[in-house]
């Protein structure tokens, strides 16, 4: 909860979106790639994409086809250089936007890093979402898997509407406090312990 926790990153003309993870299949980056490409007409759009793993050479490759002229990529940071870089980006992508039954039966770890932050996440319109307390357009932008343009969509709401960016980001906050900090588990395992899992 220290580590990952609300501060103030640095503002300029730029609309900063984030995505970082081990680049496997249910990442989805190839849909990210793609739709970075719908959005580099607007040039305030930027994109950071950190991480190197099982789809890295293929998201390449198709990175060099598309050409994309927004996106920085990072194979690597020290894991305690990632609350600065999340507090410096302005829109989250936060779930799993690949196909395949296992994006859809679990929440990322970075999920929870992101919204602990206050930042406003895009999440995959998962049953695992669901299940985990997000609300679309309340705590979390819902998106569908496997489609570019649905992340499109889903970063273009929160950049077209500052009101519903700015409720989502306390939101989902508050979703983080509530159930996923430390004392939030804390009191979870307590009760267990007490009274067994009902």
């Amino acid at each position: 909860d220290d580590f990952f926790s609300k501060r103030d990153g640095e503002k300029g003309d730029s609309i900063n979106i984030l995505f970082y993870g081990k680049f496997t299949p249910i990442h989805g980056t190839e849909y990210i790639l793609k739709a970075a490409k719908i959005l580099e007409k607007n040039k305030k759009i930027k994109f950071t994409i950190i991480g190197k793993g099982q789809t890295y050479k293929k998201d390449m490759a198709l990175a060099r086809e598309l050409k994309p002229n927004n996106i920085e990529f990072i194979e690597w940071v020290p894991y305690s250089e990632l609350p600065t870089i999340i507090s410096n980006s302005d829109i989250c992508l936060g779930g799993h936007f690949g196909l395949g039954e296992k994006a859809a039966r679990v929440i990322p770890n970075k999920t929870f890093q992101m919204i602990a932050m206050q930042k406003p996440v895009v999440v995959s319109d998962s049953m695992a979402s669901m299940e985990g307390g997000f609300i679309n357009k309340e705590n979390a932008i819902f998106c569908k898997r496997g489609d570019e343009h649905a992340i499109v969509d889903s970063i273009q709401q929160i950049i077209d509407n500052k009101t519903l960016a700015k409720k989502i980001s306390l939101n989902s906050y508050n979703l983080y406090k509530e159930n996923y900090s430390i004392d939030a588990l804390a009191r979870k395992t307590i009760s267990i312990i007490k009274n067994g899992d009902k």
